[in-house]
């Protein structure tokens, strides 16, 4: 968590971005606890932006587009069933009376524009694996042994398109898009981007 300055909900999604993660998509099975452990590292810290904001009917996560159930047991009382307005953002309520009145129900909702603490979790945690693009596949530089263009192993949008050389493999480890589609971890991206390393013995 970012506790160097408040910020809005916009600056704080930027800060989490420009520091390579996104704003926090807690499971609502962690919520609580999460807000528990944000207090004890951190003391009175009152509130911290997450990563979902209003579309008109309810509130969506901005990655993997997870909404959350307007009548969840973790809606602090009044903010859930009203106000879902684009102009208002998901805040975790991590000490002050508004926990201590109700400690089982961490999720407010205000407008976007006031400031407060700003939660950031990894954006998908990714490794390379070892292929990349020829133009027309993906192809294993060990072997040569090419993926399936159809295999049911990727990533919704990943499949059967860029393929050139700049474009490498990852594998999904977690986060919301592991969160969003535990049975296709395969992912590819420009070779340039900085991920973690995953090996195997030759």
């Amino acid at each position: 968590m970012f506790t160097d300055s408040y910020r809005s909900w916009p600056d704080a999604k930027t800060k989490c971005e420009q520091e390579g993660y996104i704003l926090a998509q807690p499971d609502d099975s962690v919520a609580v606890n999460l807000r528990k452990k944000l207090y004890e590292e951190y003391g009175d810290r009152s509130v911290a932006w997450l990563g979902a904001r209003g579309d008109g009917s309810k509130f969506v996560y901005v990655h993997g587009g997870l909404a959350l159930d307007n009548a969840s047991p973790l809606w602090h009382p009044g903010s859930s069933g009203r106000r879902f307005g684009a102009g208002r953002c998901l805040l975790l309520i991590v000490d002050g009376p508004d926990f201590r009145d109700h400690p089982t129900r961490p999720y407010l909702n205000n407008p976007c524009s006031i400031p407060v603490y700003t939660l950031c979790e990894g954006d998908r945690s990714l490794a390379w694996l070892g292929a990349r693009g020829d133009g027309s596949k993906f192809v294993y530089v060990h072997g040569g042994l090419a993926l399936d263009n159809a295999s049911p192993l990727w990533h919704p949008g990943s499949s059967g398109r860029r393929f050139g050389a700049g474009r490498c493999l990852l594998l999904i480890v977690d986060g919301p898009d592991f969160r969003d589609h535990p049975t296709r971890p395969y992912l590819n991206n420009p070779c340039s981007i900085p991920v973690y390393t995953l090996c195997e013995a030759i």
